[in-house]
């Protein structure tokens, strides 16, 4: 029933239809009533079969608060007192943290008002961690890591919603000095992941944080494994993107170096690796942030008709949309893919000659679809 609800406001909303959203959208004190007493529900069930289900009830009940607009004052306190009550839970599933992260954000005054909410609810949540009965220093060790992963995914979800410049004076540069960066220091590889994150997300609001912590990400990148290397590849994509290359690869010694590092990811034997780096390229390249661009949109034809890439769903999906996008935005994007279409196809040349019978493009069938 949660579940028909939702999805019945949600499809008001798409058709913007507000008389049927005002019918049947709850009264904000019912909503609050009803998410206390999933709650209560959920904190009493020990048939962990059970559990899951309640929680669902629960997100969807979330996802209906999100919607409303909670005109009436008496039951905005009473969502918001809820709320902050609710974020607390110890084993409070991620998606419902965002949930509650949105409607916090609806319930602020602005975003001053939103940020000083949550960062009380993150020093909440670092005060009341619950006690460890244990003695272990595994067990002791286990609670501080959970409790900072939890403080993360917080500061993540506040940091994503904000948009004013970051200055040394915000709470959130409070968070960053207290959680962010010794978690990115930390010698545990979840806390670095999850620090690089919001390190990036910091990024977003202040153009010298990224440029002072480019090199950063690029050790992330060349030095780490798995999600930390995938995290530290989109730190740099999207401040890239943010503030172009010119001003960060100052760092890293030209723009030349920026480039070949991407260029390195292009060629990762990981297919999701490659196809976030070929995405993120692309959009670089759309947004004309790359100086001199034919380089790699070179490497990016290239490993579009590659054998290599033949499984890359993903990466070669980005790619049959890119190019003609980028194409045909401008004259001179059409004259850089002249410019590297014979270049492109002769290095293709040998490669796929030995793949002419099987699936796939072949040399001719390239070049007439670059030339189109």
């Amino acid at each position: 029933m949660a579940f028909i609800i939702r999805s019945t406001l949600e499809f008001f909303c798409e058709r913007k239809d507000a008389d049927s959203i005002d019918k049947h959208l709850p009264e904000a004190m019912q909503l609050a009533r009803l998410l206390e007493t999933f709650g209560a529900k959920l904190e009493a069930e020990q048939d962990d079969e059970l559990r899951p289900d309640i929680e669902f009830v629960i997100h969807q009940l979330l996802l209906i608060a999100k919607i409303s607009d909670f005109p009436d004052e008496m039951g905005r306190r009473e969502m918001l007192t809820l709320m902050r009550k609710m974020i607390l839970v110890p084993e409070i599933p991620e998606n419902n943290i965002e949930a509650i992260a949105d409607i916090i954000r609806k319930l602020s005054i602005n975003e001053q008002d939103f940020v000083r909410i949550m960062v009380e609810v993150v020093s909440d949540v670092r005060e009341l961690a619950p006690a460890v009965t244990s003695t272990s220093s595994e067990d002791i060790r286990l609670e501080a890591l959970l409790v900072s992963i939890k403080s993360l995914i917080i500061i993540k979800y506040i940091l994503q919603r904000c948009f004013d410049p970051l200055s040394e004076g915000s709470s959130i540069y409070g968070l960053l000095t207290e959680c962010v960066v010794p978690a990115v220091q930390s010698s545990e590889t979840v806390l670095q992941e999850y620090g690089i994150e919001c390190l990036a997300l910091c990024c977003l609001l202040d153009k010298s944080l990224a440029v002072d912590n480019v090199v950063l990400f690029a050790q992330a990148v060349k030095q780490g494994s798995g999600d930390l290397r995938a995290k530290g590849l989109a730190a740099l994509l999207d401040i890239a993107f943010m503030y172009g290359l010119t001003d960060l690869a100052v760092a890293l010694g030209e723009p030349a170096d920026f480039v070949r590092l991407l260029n390195a990811e292009l060629e990762s034997n990981d297919e999701r690796t490659q196809a976030m780096a070929g995405e993120g390229i692309a959009k670089l390249l759309y947004a004309h942030r790359i100086p001199e661009p034919a380089g790699m949109l070179e490497e990016l034809l290239v490993l579009y008709y590659h054998p290599a890439t033949s499984s890359n769903d993903a990466l070669r999906q980005c790619l049959t949309y890119f190019f003609p996008a980028f194409s045909y935005m401008s004259p001179e994007n059409q004259a850089v893919m002249q410019e590297v279409t014979v270049p492109a196809v002769c290095r293709l040349t040998g490669v796929l000659k030995q793949q002419s019978t099987e699936s796939g493009a072949t040399h001719g069938q390239a070049a007439q679809q670059m030339a189109t």
